[in-house]
Protein backbone atom coordinates (compact mmCIF):
# COMPACT_ATOMS: atom_id res chain seq x y z
CA UNK A 1 0.00 0.00 0.00
CA UNK A 2 0.98 3.19 -0.97
CA UNK A 3 2.60 5.29 2.35
CA UNK A 4 0.97 8.33 1.67
CA UNK A 5 -2.70 6.31 1.86
CA UNK A 6 -1.49 4.36 4.33
CA UNK A 7 -0.50 7.22 6.94
CA UNK A 8 -3.61 9.12 6.43
CA UNK A 9 -6.07 5.90 6.82
CA UNK A 10 -4.26 5.29 9.95
CA UNK A 11 -4.02 9.06 11.17
CA UNK A 12 -7.87 9.30 10.17
CA UNK A 13 -8.64 5.81 11.83
CA UNK A 14 -6.88 7.07 15.09
CA UNK A 15 -8.64 10.72 15.00
CA UNK A 16 -12.54 9.17 14.43
CA UNK A 17 -11.67 6.69 17.46
CA UNK A 18 -10.16 9.60 20.06
CA UNK A 19 -13.08 11.60 19.10
CA UNK A 20 -15.55 9.19 19.81
CA UNK A 21 -13.85 8.03 22.97
CA UNK A 22 -12.51 4.91 24.08
CA UNK A 23 -15.45 4.64 26.66
CA UNK A 24 -18.70 4.98 24.05
CA UNK A 25 -16.70 2.35 21.85
CA UNK A 26 -16.09 -0.13 25.44
CA UNK A 27 -19.35 0.30 25.98
CA UNK A 28 -20.75 -0.68 23.11
CA UNK A 29 -18.95 -3.83 22.85
CA UNK A 30 -19.68 -4.41 26.80
CA UNK A 31 -23.22 -4.64 25.46
CA UNK A 32 -22.16 -7.09 23.15
CA UNK A 33 -19.84 -9.25 25.46
CA UNK A 34 -22.26 -9.08 28.12
CA UNK A 35 -24.93 -10.72 26.13
CA UNK A 36 -22.44 -13.52 24.46
CA UNK A 37 -20.79 -14.24 27.99
CA UNK A 38 -22.97 -13.03 30.94
CA UNK A 39 -26.36 -14.00 29.37
CA UNK A 40 -27.36 -15.47 32.51
CA UNK A 41 -26.35 -13.42 35.01
CA UNK A 42 -28.23 -10.11 32.66
CA UNK A 43 -31.78 -12.33 32.66
CA UNK A 44 -31.19 -12.85 36.02
CA UNK A 45 -30.82 -9.29 36.85
CA UNK A 46 -33.57 -7.94 34.88
CA UNK A 47 -36.01 -10.87 36.88
CA UNK A 48 -34.87 -9.27 39.68
CA UNK A 49 -35.19 -6.10 38.58
CA UNK A 50 -38.73 -6.73 37.83
CA UNK A 51 -39.68 -8.71 40.67
CA UNK A 52 -38.32 -6.36 43.19
CA UNK A 53 -40.90 -3.93 41.66
CA UNK A 54 -43.85 -5.68 41.98
CA UNK A 55 -43.13 -6.59 45.13
CA UNK A 56 -42.73 -2.99 46.29
CA UNK A 57 -46.04 -2.24 44.20
CA UNK A 58 -48.09 -4.76 46.26
CA UNK A 59 -46.39 -4.24 49.35
CA UNK A 60 -47.57 -0.50 49.18
CA UNK A 61 -50.90 -1.97 48.74
CA UNK A 62 -50.99 -3.81 51.72
CA UNK A 63 -52.12 -2.79 55.23
CA UNK A 64 -49.23 -3.56 57.58
CA UNK A 65 -51.59 -3.52 60.24
CA UNK A 66 -54.69 -5.26 59.18
CA UNK A 67 -52.62 -7.81 56.74
CA UNK A 68 -49.41 -8.32 58.70
CA UNK A 69 -48.85 -11.89 57.69
CA UNK A 70 -49.12 -11.15 54.33
CA UNK A 71 -47.02 -7.96 54.71
CA UNK A 72 -43.77 -9.68 56.55
CA UNK A 73 -43.71 -12.25 54.56
CA UNK A 74 -43.91 -10.11 51.30
CA UNK A 75 -41.17 -7.93 53.23
CA UNK A 76 -38.93 -10.47 53.70
CA UNK A 77 -38.86 -11.88 50.39
CA UNK A 78 -38.66 -7.70 49.20
CA UNK A 79 -35.25 -8.05 51.36
CA UNK A 80 -34.41 -10.82 50.45
CA UNK A 81 -34.19 -10.21 46.72
CA UNK A 82 -32.99 -6.71 47.42
CA UNK A 83 -29.81 -8.39 48.42
CA UNK A 84 -29.45 -10.99 45.34
CA UNK A 85 -30.11 -8.00 43.38
CA UNK A 86 -27.32 -5.51 45.05
CA UNK A 87 -24.60 -8.49 44.68
CA UNK A 88 -25.55 -9.52 41.33
CA UNK A 89 -25.33 -5.37 40.32
CA UNK A 90 -21.99 -5.02 42.48
CA UNK A 91 -20.47 -8.29 40.43
CA UNK A 92 -21.87 -6.77 37.08
CA UNK A 93 -20.66 -3.69 37.78
CA UNK A 94 -16.91 -4.81 38.88
CA UNK A 95 -16.80 -7.24 35.65
CA UNK A 96 -17.70 -4.18 33.77
CA UNK A 97 -15.21 -1.85 35.01
CA UNK A 98 -12.43 -5.14 34.49
CA UNK A 99 -13.65 -4.99 30.72
CA UNK A 100 -13.61 -1.01 30.56
CA UNK A 101 -9.99 -1.11 32.32
CA UNK A 102 -8.70 -3.71 29.67
CA UNK A 103 -10.36 -2.49 26.43
CA UNK A 104 -8.98 1.02 27.08
CA UNK A 105 -5.85 -0.53 27.76
CA UNK A 106 -5.56 -2.71 25.05
CA UNK A 107 -6.80 -0.26 22.48
CA UNK A 108 -4.19 2.18 23.44
CA UNK A 109 -1.09 -0.39 23.67
CA UNK A 110 -2.56 -1.52 20.52
CA UNK A 111 -3.16 2.40 18.69
CA UNK A 112 0.63 3.20 20.01
CA UNK A 113 2.10 0.06 19.02
CA UNK A 114 0.68 0.37 15.20
CA UNK A 115 1.97 4.14 15.50
CA UNK A 116 5.13 3.21 16.28
CA UNK A 117 5.42 0.58 13.22
CA UNK A 118 4.41 2.58 10.76
CA UNK A 119 6.86 5.17 11.42
CA UNK A 120 9.42 2.74 11.60
CA UNK A 121 8.65 0.45 8.70
CA UNK A 122 8.37 3.96 6.29
CA UNK A 123 11.07 6.31 8.62
CA UNK A 124 13.13 6.36 5.55
CA UNK A 125 10.54 6.58 2.84
CA UNK A 126 9.73 9.87 1.40
CA UNK A 127 6.41 10.85 1.04
CA UNK A 128 6.51 13.36 -1.27
CA UNK A 129 9.14 15.66 -2.53
CA UNK A 130 8.66 19.47 -2.38
CA UNK A 131 10.64 21.81 -5.02
CA UNK A 132 13.61 22.96 -3.30
CA UNK A 133 13.61 26.67 -3.44
CA UNK A 134 9.80 26.65 -1.23
CA UNK A 135 11.52 26.19 2.13
CA UNK A 136 15.07 26.51 1.37
CA UNK A 137 17.11 25.37 5.07
CA UNK A 138 13.57 24.45 5.94
CA UNK A 139 13.21 21.69 4.01
CA UNK A 140 15.56 19.34 6.20
CA UNK A 141 13.10 19.71 8.88
CA UNK A 142 9.85 18.23 6.88
CA UNK A 143 12.18 15.26 6.05
CA UNK A 144 12.91 14.41 9.44
CA UNK A 145 14.08 11.86 10.69
CA UNK A 146 15.17 9.81 8.15
CA UNK A 147 14.07 10.59 4.72
CA UNK A 148 16.18 11.88 1.87
CA UNK A 149 16.23 15.88 2.14
CA UNK A 150 13.65 17.91 -0.03
CA UNK A 151 10.71 15.52 0.85
CA UNK A 152 8.10 14.89 3.30
CA UNK A 153 8.95 12.35 5.90
CA UNK A 154 6.40 10.22 7.57
CA UNK A 155 6.55 11.43 10.65
CA UNK A 156 6.04 15.12 9.39
CA UNK A 157 2.86 13.52 7.03
CA UNK A 158 1.35 11.64 9.98
CA UNK A 159 1.25 14.95 12.25
CA UNK A 160 0.09 16.99 9.28
CA UNK A 161 -2.67 14.41 8.69
CA UNK A 162 -3.86 14.18 12.62
CA UNK A 163 -3.86 18.13 12.84
CA UNK A 164 -5.80 18.64 9.87
CA UNK A 165 -8.66 15.74 10.44
CA UNK A 166 -8.66 16.82 14.50
CA UNK A 167 -9.82 20.49 12.83
CA UNK A 168 -12.12 18.45 10.06
CA UNK A 169 -13.90 16.20 12.53
CA UNK A 170 -14.40 19.00 14.91
CA UNK A 171 -15.99 21.11 12.60
CA UNK A 172 -18.26 18.76 10.93
CA UNK A 173 -19.39 16.82 14.31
Amino acid sequence: MDPLLAVFLYALLLTLIDRLGYTVIGTGLYTIYQKAVNSEKTARFASYKQEITTLRRDLTGTSAQDEFAKWAKMRRRLDKLSVEYQSLAKELATSRSAFHLQFSLGMRALMFGAQILLLALYRSVAIFYLPHDWLGPFSRLLSLPSAPIGSVSVLVWYYACRHSLKRVITAVI
